[in-house]
């Protein structure tokens, strides 16, 4: 079955600027201290809407909306910064500036939080912390948190045992294994949680991926009527993963 492993990527959603207003308009206001007037410049600026496109000149507005406390603005150079468009590549600076996009209320940012989180990217490299962005995420209705959550989970928070040089009594290597065996079923059934409310919010990912664990009978009882139907869910959603996986079942 084939199955997408990796976290969502950052992508840049921005707005479509006001046009009750002209650029010339919109750069006096933005002058003038008004910051959804820097906003629309920015946005004018990244797509090229009466202007000549220019990346640097978007990221600059994005700044002025930002620190007027424009919290979509703050989220798209954040995306700026962690790509390196139009300024130079910061981690850092793009974690801080999704933070204060998420502390005034842009959802989507968490998720973004959760990912450099989960690899480290301008902030100290932590997996409960990406969880709990996710979790925030998920929670308010942003499907793509709930899906990461599920990845999480199916890869698995607990390591598997190393092996020690020190001879351990059969005894207590049955007790790590039995240990081992019961956590990776509770991160099964999570990551099951996490993927059907990822596809009942309409994620092509979760529903994948969802689609696989009844195809392998991973915390679930093994079903490949509904591992079939998961996976056609996610065709007719648009995911090629899905519709391959439908045609590798029908040739079963």
């Amino acid at each position: 079955m084939t199955k997408k492993s990796l976290f969502i990527t950052v992508l840049l959603l921005a707005a479509s600027a006001s046009n009750a207003y002209t650029f010339d308009e919109n750069e006096k206001s933005c002058d003038g201290g008004f910051a959804g007037a820097c906003y629309n410049l920015a946005v004018m600026y990244s797509d090229g809407v009466g202007v000549t496109k220019s990346a640097s000149l978007a990221a600059k507005y994005y700044q002025k909306a930002c620190d007027g406390k424009v919290y979509d603005a703050c989220y798209n150079l954040g995306v700026r910064y962690y790509k390196g468009s139009g300024v130079k590549k910061d981690f850092k600076q793009a974690y801080q500036l999704f933070n204060k996009a998420s502390v005034g209320g842009i959802k989507k940012a968490m998720i973004n939080l959760g990912l450099m989180a989960s690899k480290g990217e301008g902030v100290k490299k932590s997996l409960n912390q990406a969880i709990t962005f996710y979790k925030k995420s998920c929670n308010s209705g942003e499907v793509k948190g709930c899906a990461n959550l599920g990845l999480i989970y199916e890869k698995g928070i607990k390591p598997v045992p190393k092996k020690t040089k020190k001879k351990l009594k059969k005894s207590v290597r049955k007790k790590l294994k039995a240990a081992y065996k019961l956590a990776r079923k509770k991160e099964y059934q999570q990551a099951v949680h996490f993927y059907q409310k990822a596809c009942e919010g309409g994620s092509i990912l979760g529903c994948n991926n969802l689609g696989v664990m009844y195809d392998n009978g991973d915390s679930v009882k093994k079903s490949l009527t509904k591992a079939k139907a998961y996976f056609a869910k996610a065709c007719r959603a648009g995911s090629d993963n899905g519709c391959q996986n439908v045609r590798i079942l029908e040739a079963r």
